[in-house]
């Protein structure tokens, strides 16, 4: 795998965006979600003596993400001047795993997640925000609801009746900064909304890659103008999270199958 000192070098500031709110998580040392996601198995364990191997497989296959979305110019979502970086990896999971399922790329909206749980301010917040607001309501599509509108006239029975139309209910959630899981995850074609103290910032964990001997992970921004087509990638003890759930599919429950 050719990994370029470009791709390496990307912008990793704090001060740009200050999207992750952790303070409430109930549990920082382990699993966090409740009831709301399931716990990773053991049995789903890709073992590390394998993950060289796995890792150039996956790519030789032309599975990984960055490939898929360059393929289907499917562009990054950009959160702008919002801290809904937590509404946006999360939803941009369910893009990514839709994507590849080759059913209808629907854009839903980060606002319309975030904004009822905020009252409608710009504040952070974290995956289990997100996941239990996708599985009770849903999202809207951008065309209902633009993508980073903070603005309650969108908030209406006919916006929260669409809204209902997406949701996705079946979500899993990884260990904090268990690289185990997260590449196993990933290997597994899952992607990961993974939030992290030292950026306090939320992105997707897309790709597992092997750079010089070890395991490194791609991640998709929010940003907007970030990256290799919002792509860049994480090593050694920043690539491991403090907040990871990823959706175990895409399929929306409110639309015939």
């Amino acid at each position: 795998m050719n990994i370029t000192d470009a791709q390496l070098q990307v912008d990793f500031r704090t001060d740009q965006f200050h999207g992750l709110d952790l303070s409430t998580r109930p549990n920082e040392r382990g699993y966090a979600y409740g009831s709301a996601a399931i716990p990773w198995r053991d049995e789903w364990h890709v073992p590390q003596d394998d993950w060289q191997r796995e890792i150039e497989a996956y790519h030789d296959a032309q599975a990984d993400w960055f490939s898929l979305c360059k393929a289907a110019s499917l562009d990054p979502m950009n959160q702008a001047s919002t801290n809904f970086c937590w509404s946006n990896a999360t939803l941009g999971c369910l893009e990514l795993i839709r994507l590849r399922s080759g059913v209808e790329t629907v854009r839903l909206s980060p606002a319309s997640v975030a904004c009822p749980i905020t009252n409608f301010r710009n504040r952070g917040g974290w995956g289990l925000n997100a996941i239990k607001r996708i599985a009770s309501h849903g999202a809207c599509p951008v065309n209902v609801w633009p993508a980073n509108a903070i603005s309650s006239k969108y908030d209406n029975n006919n916006s929260r009746q669409i809204a209902a139309q997406y949701r996705v209910e079946e979500w899993v959630e990884l260990q904090p900064r268990n690289l185990t899981q997260l590449i196993s995850a990933l290997l597994r074609g899952l992607p990961v909304s993974v939030g992290y103290n030292w950026w306090r910032h939320q992105v997707i964990a897309c790709d597992p890659l092997w750079i010089n001997g070890k395991p490194a992970i791609r991640i998709r921004n929010s940003w907007g103008g970030w990256g290799d087509y919002g792509f860049g990638i994480l090593q050694g003890s920043k690539m491991l999270p403090d907040d990871a759930v990823a959706p175990i599919s895409g399929t929306l429950t409110g639309l015939a199958k």
